[in-house]
């Protein structure tokens, strides 16, 4: 008998700076909606870190990191790793309406004590 899981997710600490979020490509749904093909939506948002403190939700979609248009998630994670400064600038779409954040990131995330629990985006 062979089994699996495929909803099992692991986690691990990221080295240097950290937002907290995991983000993935734009659905085909999404991308009708918001009548474009890049981004990334924000489907996990842990307690505790920069982006549960200023307030990014899950289902916002990324358009922006440091002013860099972003393509998708793989993208999108690849600016976050290349962030040099302790800050950055992040575009979101939530809603119809652009917003634009700037974010004091830590360089640690264990100084947050994120809870074990990440908050889930719903379907």
């Amino acid at each position: 008998v062979r089994r699996y899981s495929y909803k099992d997710t692991f986690w691990a600490r990221p080295k240097g700076f950290s937002l907290g979020i995991h983000v993935q490509d734009l659905t085909d749904e999404w991308r009708r909606k918001i009548e474009s093909n890049k981004g990334a939506v924000i489907s996990v948002v842990v307690k505790g870190t920069p982006a549960f403190q200023n307030d990014l939700l899950n289902g916002d979609i990324i358009k922006k990191v440091n002013g860099e248009e972003i393509v998708d998630a793989q993208h999108c994670q690849q600016c976050l790793r290349e962030v040099k400064d302790k800050e950055l600038t992040i575009t979101i779409l939530r809603g119809g309406n652009t917003i634009t954040k700037t974010i004091k990131l830590n360089k640690d995330t264990t100084q947050n004590k994120p809870q074990k629990n990440p908050v889930q985006a719903r379907e």
